[in-house]
Formats: structure tokens, C-alpha cells, sequence
């Protein structure tokens, strides 16, 4: 070991909360990339980050148990005592009424619709952290809200408000969690968020295959609900974000806490060598800035027929995982296991083969496993070919889902970025309330066919758009601004000018 003394650990000086400056660190203020400082001088995949990710996907266990838990309060196995066995007038409300299920499923989907958009719009005029709290506060009230009998409608009326919370308990999170993250370590927390939704649907299959009585279900989906406190208590603000409204004290705090945890030392003139797009408070960027400019446009509008597909394919075979036949228990609970290795495959591959070949692949596994259902599925084929299928299937679009959450905020600029996620968020829920409709009320009618082929249809022309109209970013930066999208030519020379090195030995520009 050599024997050069050890920097000292940066520390906060406790009566003005400011950060401790260390005279011995004088570096020439070379201007750096908000990813090379933190790889540099923070470590990107420290300590600090690695529990970051561990409490920021957490919270995607809440929506995941929500959003699938009428499939076994509504579906035709009918195990809760509810709808039919309730002893609440209030509540025996769907025997006789089928198409009340089309309705309660299809209100998460509208909470979702209005959430994604109110909630991003939050995120980028307030903050993240700010509408992570809110959609925390709204989650637990509205958990609790569904557990009182209070009729169909005030049933309908909380579904919308766990809708409501969804994208800032799943999408949000990732999204502050990929701003402190270099392009090659954003695959570790689009692996985290996945895997703690398929446990949380795992969770929700085990807890019905117990038949509780409806009330007793929703208290035990509850439960889960506590942990959100928790994640509230150690979030934080986006240093990201902080920089771009030109908030550097506060940011400055948070790389202090991130130092202190990974040991590390941060600069005292820190402020001199990252590179800050705007030094002052930025007016709000509207939505329409995602059709000013041509790259971003086809972009964004490719996305938004992209999400919708993939969310209609997801959550309508996650709806009725007894699409092609077997036990509903165990097809669920396979079919969230089935998501861990799925998302373990887009973590292995993902920066490899790179986002647009992935969601290309895994779209086309989809369309292929569900056309081939139509000749290899019959009513005397066997359970387990079934199954197969459909899980197949289902770890597909586990694998679209995983990789566009990570593909998404990548291509478009730090100003527009939870816009432009929100909105497809949005949009993504006008798939989910077709697939309700299909499921619920097509098929009971009409037979699989009604959902097999339109499924896959739309994933093979999804699967064709992106291959041939978005770029590939794996390896890159995260874009900063509309010119670092629409003049890449730019951005590499000032990235080459900037930067001492690049973070990944592929690293390109989008």
C-alpha cells in the first residue's frame, strides 16, 4: 500500500447545514457531465445507491397488489365472499351485473390516466420528491377507503384514487433513481422496480388462495402499505433536478450525504465542474415543447402508440392468466415468478443487444406465442402446454414492460423527461381499460379469440415501429437538452471537450 495519507471524509457542518470545504482538493474546475462528476468523485453505484434503489422500488409493491387484486375479487372463481356471498347489500353488486367489472377494473385505469399526468406535471414544476409524497398519502388513503363498505360507488371512487397513485409509486421512483445512475448501472433499478412488482403480485396470489372474506382481503393487501412510509422517510430530492432549476445549495447537500456514504470525498469547488445547463430558476417547460422540434416529435409519438400496446398485452393476460386454460392460482402465482427471471434477462442483455433490439425481440415473442396459441391450444391440449404458453407469453411483455421504463426517459431531455414519461404513463392506461373491457366482457362472450389476436397483431406492429423509427441509447447519456436530441453531432463535441473519459467503453450518443 502506498503511503499517501487518506482524504478525509466530507462531513455537514451541523449549525448551517452547509457542505464542509476541503481546501486540499484543488482541482482544475474541468467541466463534467452530471454522470462523469458522480462516477468520479460520489461513486455511481455505491452504498448510497445501492439503497437508493433497494427503498425506491419498494414502493412498486402497493400499486402491483392493487392494481391486480380484482382479478380474484371479481374473477369467475369468485373465492372472496364478496360479490355474490356478501352479507352487505352494499356489496352484492357484480352476480347480476357483469359489467360492473369492466367498470371497477377500467377505474384504476382512469386513476392512472389522470394520475400519470398530474403527478409528472408535479414532478417537473415541484419536484420528485413532493409528488413521491403525494401519491404515498393518496395510496394509503385510498387502501384504506376500499376496506369500508360503502357501495359500489364509493368502491369505484377509491379504485381511482389507487390508479391515481400508481405512476408516482412505480414510474416516479425508477426515474429518481436512474438520475443518479451511470447509462450502464440504469439496468439495475428497472431490474429492482420489476422484481418487486412481481412479488408483489406472488404476494397477492398467495393471500387469495387463503378465500378470506372481503374485508379481511383488503386489510391484508393493506398491510404491505406500511413499507411506503418508510421510503418516504429516506427519499430524497433529484440532484438532477435541483441543478436544472438552478437550486445548487440543496443539491450540494445531498452530494455531501451521497460522500459521506460511500466514502468518498466531494470537492469544495464542485459547483466549478459540473456542468449546469441553466443557473437559475426555468420557467416550466410546457407539454406541447414535446412537438416542437422533429426528433423529439417522432419520438414521443411513437412512444405513445408503444405503451399502450404494451400495457393492453401486459395487464390483459396478467387479468386472466387462465386465458388458455389451467388453474387461476396457479397460473397467477406462476405468472409473477415468471416476471423475476424476465426482468433478470433484461438486466443481462439489455446494454448488450441494447433497449430498441430488446423491446423489438421481446414484442415479437409475444405476437408469436399468442398466434401460435390459436393451433397448438385446444380444449383437449394439455394443462401444462397451456401454461407454457402463456408464461412465455406473459415473461415476454414482462420484458417489453421492464425495458421501455428504461428506454423511455432516455430519450428524451432532463426538461421534458417525467412529461414525457407521464404522458405515455397516461396513455398506457387507455390500453389497460380496453383490456378490462376485452377480458371481462369480450371473452365471456365471444371466446379467447377476441383478445388473442388483436394481442398479437399490436405487438408485432409495436415490434416493427421501434425497430425501425427510435434510436438505440444504450451506453449514453441521459440528454440534458432539446439540442443534445436534435444536434447529437453537437453534444458528442462538447461531451469530448467536457468530459476526461467516457463511462462505458461503448458509450455513444443518441
Amino acid at each position: 500500500m502506498s503511503g499517501e495519507p487518506a482524504k478525509p471524509l466530507p462531513k455537514l457542518d451541523e449549525e448551517t447545514d452547509t457542505v464542509v470545504a476541503y481546501p486540499e482538493l484543488k482541482e482544475k474546475p474541468d467541466k463534467l457531465r452530471f454522470e462523469t462528476f458522480i462516477e468520479r468523485y460520489l461513486r455511481d453505484f455505491g452504498p448510497f445507491q445501492w439503497i437508493t434503489l433497494l427503498v425506491m422500488a419498494s414502493p412498486c409493491l402497493a400499486p402491483a397488489i392493487h392494481i391486480m387484486s380484482t382479478v380474484f375479487i371479481m374473477g369467475d372463481h369468485e373465492p372472496i365472499t364478496f360479490y355474490c356471498k356478501g352479507t352487505n347489500p352494499n356489496f352484492s353488486m357484480v352476480c347480476e351485473r357483469t359489467y360492473l367489472r369492466t367498470v371497477i377494473q377500467g377505474s384504476y385505469y382512469l386513476g392512472q390516466m389522470i394520475g400519470s399526468l398530474i403527478i409528472s406535471i408535479i414532478s417537473d414544476r415541484n419536484g420528485r420528491r413532493l409528488a413521491f409524497i403525494i401519491s404515498v398519502i393518496i395510496q394509503i388513503y385510498c387502501a384504506t377507503w376500499v376496506m369500508i363498505p360503502l357501495g359500489v360507488s364509493a368502491y369505484v371512487l377509491g379504485r381511482i384514487g389507487l390508479g391515481f397513485a400508481h405512476y408516482g409509486l412505480f414510474g416516479l421512483p425508477l426515474v429518481m433513481a436512474l438520475e443518479m445512475l451511470s447509462p450502464d448501472k440504469r439496468k439495475w433499478a428497472t431490474f429492482g422496480a420489476g422484481c418487486l412488482f412481481s412479488t408483489g403480485q406472488v404476494i397477492l396470489g398467495f393471500i387469495a388462495m387463503l378465500e378470506l372474506d372481503m374485508l379481511e382481503f383488503q386489510f391484508a393487501i393493506f398491510l404491505p402499505m406500511v413499507l411506503l412510509l418508510f421510503c418516504v422517510w429516506f427519499s430524497y430530492e433529484s440532484p438532477r433536478w435541483l441543478l436544472s432549476q438552478g437550486r445548487t445549495k440543496e443539491a450540494g447537500h445531498i452530494f455531501a450525504r451521497v460522500a459521506h456514504w460511500n466514502k468518498t470525498c466531494l470537492p469544495s469547488n464542485w459547483q466549478d465542474m459540473i456542468e449546469i445547463e441553466h443557473s437559475g430558476p426555468q420557467p416550466t417547460v410546457p407539454l406541447t415543447a414535446l412537438f416542437k422540434t422533429p426528433k423529439i416529435c417522432l419520438r414521443f409519438i411513437v412512444v405513445i402508440c408503444l405503451w399502450p400496446v404494451v400495457s393492453m398485452v401486459y395487464y390483459g393476460m396478467s387479468t386472466k392468466m387462465d386465458l388458455l386454460g389451467g388453474n387461476l392460482y396457479a397460473n397467477f402465482i406462476a405468472g409473477g415468478l415468471v416476471e423475476i427471471p424476465a426482468n433478470l434477462l433484461v438486466m443481462m442483455f439489455i446494454d448488450k443487444i441494447g433497449r430498441r433490439w430488446m423491446t423489438f425481440i421481446a414484442l415479437m415473442v409475444v405476437s408469436f406465442s399468442l398466434a401460435s396459441s390459436l393451433v397448438f391450444t385446444q380444449d383437449n391440449t394439455a394443462a401444462w402446454i397451456s401454461l407454457v404458453q402463456i408464461l412465455v407469453a406473459k415473461c415476454a411483455a414482462t420484458a417489453v414492460y421492464s425495458t421501455i421504463y428504461t428506454y423511455t426517459p432516455e430519450l428524451f431531455p432532463t426538461s421534458v423527461r417525467t412529461r414525457a414519461v407521464g404522458v405515455c404513463s397516461l396513455f398506457a392506461r387507455v390500453g389497460g381499460i380496453l383490456s378490462s373491457f376485452m377480458v371481462y366482457y369480450l371473452v365471456p362472450r365471444f371466446g379467447r379469440v377476441v383478445i388473442v389476436i388483436p394481442f398479437a397483431v399490436l405487438a408485432f406492429i409495436a415490434a416493427i415501429g421501434v425497430r425501425l423509427l427510435l434510436p438505440e441509447t444504450a451506453g449514453t447519456h441521459l440528454p440534458q437538452t432539446v439540442e443534445d436530441v436534435e444536434h447529437p453531432s453537437t453534444r458528442k463535441e462538447r461531451a469530448k471537450e467536457h468530459e476526461l473519459q467516457p463511462l462505458t467503453s461503448d458509450a455513444k450518443n443518441v
